[in-house]
């Protein structure tokens, strides 16, 4: 079960999400394969590297916490 503060931060990760595709001009699945040039292209700057792991690895933190805050199922 996800609680309420999970669910929460689920969908404002959700949101941060669908923004940034919005903001890289992307709606729907064959745009994203269009933008990809362009997003490898802002990976090889070094500091945008930088930038942008730090955001996946803190999302990814974020993420985990939810994991371990939901009880554990029984097994049937």
């Amino acid at each position: 079960m996800i609680l309420a503060d999970g669910v929460n931060t689920l969908c404002n990760d959700l949101t941060e999400f669908v923004s940034g595709l919005q903001s890289l001009g992307i709606d729907m699945l064959e745009r994203f394969c269009e933008r990809l040039p362009y997003i490898r292209s802002e990976l090889s700057d070094n500091q945008k590297f930088k930038e942008i792991f730090g955001v996946i690895a803190l999302v990814r933190i974020q993420s985990l916490k939810i994991v371990k805050s939901l009880p554990d199922l029984e097994k049937p």
